[in-house]
């Protein structure tokens, strides 16, 4: 008992019942257990109307009083729905092998379920159960199923009819029961569409998949372009700075004898001061042009690299001699003595 209660509080919880729901079915399920051998709890899919709910379900027998045979211990499956106790559970009856639903009985139909009439949210599983106990003793709810052959005539292959006895047709035979055919058509159909539902959705994702992976090698692949290009012009930086370095000291070593750098390259006015600037500024520029064409001759510069370097330098090589053109034009010839203008 202690075993089946935690049980049914965990499929309370799996179903999504309300705190309140549950609590009630809990106790109303000790009471009904305590009573009737109804003490089987499980979670399970009910279709009614169409539709497809999932519950819990109490199974067990339903002791028939009085009645002997297939009536003895009544198999009921009782279906607990989330809106207990305002909504009444709906309770079938299971016929055992060898039985089935007794035909126009006033409590079930064909399928089995029991028909319940005046529930109240007051009444309990223990009170639904007693309810049937009584209504199955005045008429049994089960009778001794007849094979199917034994009930079609050999001639036109029609049901015979009996003289006001309750026919009940084997619900194990699967061959020939039309209600269980139809249902089995059903539930497979409802497989097969979910299975062709869940294989779109695994190619959906799939594609995704694919797409993400795509989009990461090309943003991969321009981050290792992009590194390239970096190390590409540090490494040009370096050697630009090496062989400035290299003139540097080359001019320093090469420096005619007795004529001093002030003297040779003082300028008289403001005009040849802007010229020396930047007639110095274009031959730094010319020499970082030199200097690239030889890292691309080399394959240490990248052309791409190479082209937008050498298309800034050109730029400002062009900006630098427009300005050093008017420079000169302002400059006196006198004020420049040494520069080759």
């Amino acid at each position: 008992m202690q075993h089946s209660l935690l049980l049914l509080d965990e499929l309370l919880v799996q179903g999504g019942y309300a705190p309140e729901a549950a609590a009630r079915v809990r106790r109303d399920f000790a009471a009904l257990a305590g009573v009737h051998a109804l003490d089987q709890v499980a979670l399970g899919t009910l279709f009614t109307g169409g539709a497809e709910r999932v519950l819990v379900k109490i199974s067990g027998a339903l002791r028939g009083e009085g009645v002997l045979g297939v009536n003895a211990h009544i198999p009921l499956d009782v279906w607990i729905p989330k809106e207990y106790p305002m909504h009444c559970p709906a309770c079938y009856v299971r016929p055992p092998r060898g039985a089935a639903v007794a035909a126009g009985h006033p409590s079930i139909d064909m399928g089995g379920r029991c028909v319940v009439k005046g529930w109240r949210a007051e009444f309990g599983l223990l009170a639904l159960a007693n309810e049937l106990q009584g209504l199955f003793a005045q008429r049994p709810p089960l009778v001794e199923a007849k094979p199917v052959a034994a009930m079609l005539s050999p001639g036109v292959g029609r049901a015979r009819e009996t003289s006001g006895a309750a026919v009940g047709i084997d619900m194990h035979n699967t061959a020939a029961h039309p209600l269980y055919r139809k249902l089995k058509a059903r539930l497979v159909e409802q497989c097969r569409q979910k299975r062709d539902q869940a294989r779109m959705a695994v190619d959906a994702w799939c594609r995704r998949g694919n797409r993400a992976a795509a989009l990461t090698e090309g943003y991969v692949q321009q981050t290792a372009e992009a590194g390239a290009d970096l190390n590409a012009a540090a490494d040009a930086a370096a050697a630009m700075r090496a062989e400035i370095t290299a003139a540097r000291g080359y001019l320093a070593t090469h420096r005619p004898v007795g004529a001093a750098a002030d003297v040779t390259l003082h300028p008289v006015s403001a005009a040849a001061q802007q010229a020396l600037e930047l007639t110095a500024e274009v031959a730094a520029l010319e020499d970082c042009l030199y200097v690239l064409d030889r890292r691309l001759a080399r394959g240490a510069v990248p052309p791409s690299v190479f082209v937008r370097q050498v298309t800034a330098l050109a730029a400002e090589i062009f900006e630098k001699k427009a300005l050093l053109r008017k420079a000169r034009c302002a400059a006196d010839a006198a004020d420049l003595p040494h520069i080759a203008l």
